[in-house]
């Protein structure tokens, strides 16, 4: 008010007013001068507008955003921490597999190879709910050939079943496309 009555206009001002009796209130407004016939400033005049409930709201997107932020961040380093042991672990299993295992030994190996690989998937879906949360995954559905999705699953799985002489063969085309995420994963 002082700043107006010297004759500047403030514009778009908001302030926090704390009541004696420990009531916050949040306030908008303008203050403009008033300027006598010779215009020189002679006192000031202002109009304010109580935005507590939206400056609450405000503060509250705040914080629920921060958390958000620090659960992502969190859950990205607690993800890269369990990825490490687990992948020297997978690495020495499939080590022991290649090597001449007894079938004992080897029922063993492809157990904890299997375990492994699940703890791994979960790790990533993990990873994949903080970043959707965290609105981070820039999710963009696309175009998708289903005959070229499948093309590219049977040349993942084919050599896994060539071991145990099977074969996967597909037949016909569908032609179809479906819309989905094909994000990669890191």
């Amino acid at each position: 008010m002082q700043q107006a009555a010297s004759g500047t206009e403030i514009r778009d001002y908001e302030f926090k007013h704390v009541h004696p009796n420990g009531t916050v209130r949040y306030l908008f407004g303008n203050v403009v001068p008033l300027r006598n016939e010779q215009g020189s400033a002679c006192g000031a005049i202002s109009a304010f507008v109580d935005v507590t409930e939206l400056k609450l709201a405000e503060l509250a997107m705040v914080a629920i955003t921060a958390g958000s932020v620090a659960k992502s961040d969190y859950i990205t380093h607690m993800t890269h921490e369990l990825r490490t042991p687990l992948s020297t672990m997978l690495g020495y299993a499939q080590m022991l597999e290649a090597g001449a295992p007894t079938p004992m030994q080897l029922t063993a190996i492809k157990q904890i190879c299997k375990a492994g690989w699940y703890l791994r998937d979960l790790i990533t879906e993990v990873q994949d709910l903080a970043t959707i949360e965290a609105d981070c995954a820039g999710l963009e559905c696309e175009s998708v050939s289903i005959d070229a999705l499948l093309h590219d699953l049977r040349a993942m799985i084919e050599p896994l079943v060539i071991k145990s002489d099977l074969r996967v063969t597909l037949v016909g085309t569908s032609g179809l496309d479906i819309h989905a995420n094909c994000q990669q994963r890191l």
